[in-house]
């Protein structure tokens, strides 16, 4: 250990090295920490694969429930985990990290058709342990998953593992809907079956759905704790120009009380008097969002390519695709 010249202590790489162990052993008694996911693959062989693998070929096997060190150039997100999920308190995380050393493992599944690894559990870990510059990454890997079972998996590992956000949930609901329900059987009503799933009641069910029914900035504020959100599920019922107009009103409240919170009574009466006609109709100029148009493209795009539809003329269908393509590019360069 040494001093700079401001009297700032320094380590050497291998004291920190050291004190990461120590903390380690102090933590989990001598052993890495099974991950977290309660679920079939999560009984973790505490006895990690030495071996790092570089390479996938066609026809490998994993041992289940196993820590596999796994280069990182081989492993994908799950792309509707960014759909629903936020990344924020990354940077925290990794500072966590970065003091203290990474003891668990993500989860993937083995795309045999491409011979490439899918995270289906620890995406925020995967960018944090990427964000430290480490080039391997403990993984336990499932041989056979499909889609379905994919998105069951990811839903469940976060309802058991982090705290969601109301849009968190809006948008969890959303794909459980779309991507895993019409692949069940369940007796009753569609909203219970989705409470029983979250684990949550079917009225909240209902103001969690009413949230992707609002402008942008209404969802913003839903989402917001200094908001009480569940003042909001009765403005999804409004207009986007109604809508505009109570987000307008909320703000004017705000900066016309300085230091007083608003309520559900308040919002509620906003909006009682948008309906009835009894309040200034002068909304907001409209912020368009480019991330909102994209998203909605994709969810487009992705119940065209699972429909059986037919094609009237396949020529003309590919330049179109061939625009849709180019106009991509074009949109990139917007980010």
């Amino acid at each position: 250990m040494s001093f700079d010249d401001s009297n700032v202590m320094i380590r050497s790489e291998e004291e920190t090295k050291r004190l990461k162990e120590e903390r380690r052993k102090r933590m989990f008694g001598g052993a890495p920490s099974p991950s977290p996911i309660s679920t079939d693959v999560s009984t973790v062989d505490t006895s990690v694969e030495t071996t790092r693998i570089d390479e996938i070929t066609s026809g490998m096997e994993f041992k289940k429930n196993v820590i596999y060190q796994v280069n990182y150039a081989l492993i994908a997100e799950y792309p509707d985990n960014a759909n629903i999920f936020s990344m924020d308190g990354i940077d925290e995380y990794a500072k966590d990290v970065s003091d203290l050393g990474f003891y668990g493992a993500i989860v993937c599944r083995y795309l045999k058709d491409i011979n490439r690894l899918e995270i289906i559990s620890g995406h925020r870990s995967f960018r944090v342990l990427r964000k430290n510059k480490e080039e391997y990454i403990p993984c336990i890997i499932a041989n056979s998953m499909d889609d379905v079972e994919t998105l069951t998996f990811l839903l469940k590992a976060n309802i058991n593992n982090r705290k969601w956000t109301p849009l968190d949930y809006a948008r969890a609901i959303y794909a459980y809907t779309e991507k895993i329900q019409p692949h069940k059987s369940f007796v009753g009503r569609s909203r219970d079956d989705i409470a029983d799933f979250f684990h949550i009641s079917p009225t909240m069910v209902h103001r969690y759905t009413s949230i992707l029914k609002m402008i942008p900035e209404l969802q913003a504020m839903a989402n917001d704790p200094d908001f009480p959100f569940s003042a909001f599920s009765t403005a999804a019922t409004l207009t986007d120009d109604d809508q505009y107009i109570l987000y307008n009103k909320i703000n004017e409240f705000i900066q016309g009380n300085p230091g007083v919170s608003i309520t559900r009574q308040n919002i509620e009466a906003i909006i009682k008097r948008i309906k009835n006609g009894t309040i200034d109709k002068e909304p907001l100029p409209k912020t368009v969002y480019l991330d909102d148009y994209v998203y909605k493209a994709r969810i487009q795009l992705e119940k065209l390519q699972a429909s059986d539809t037919a094609v009237k003329d396949k020529e003309q269908t590919l330049a179109y695709l061939h625009d849709l393509e180019k106009l991509i590019e074009e949109v990139k360069q917007k980010l």
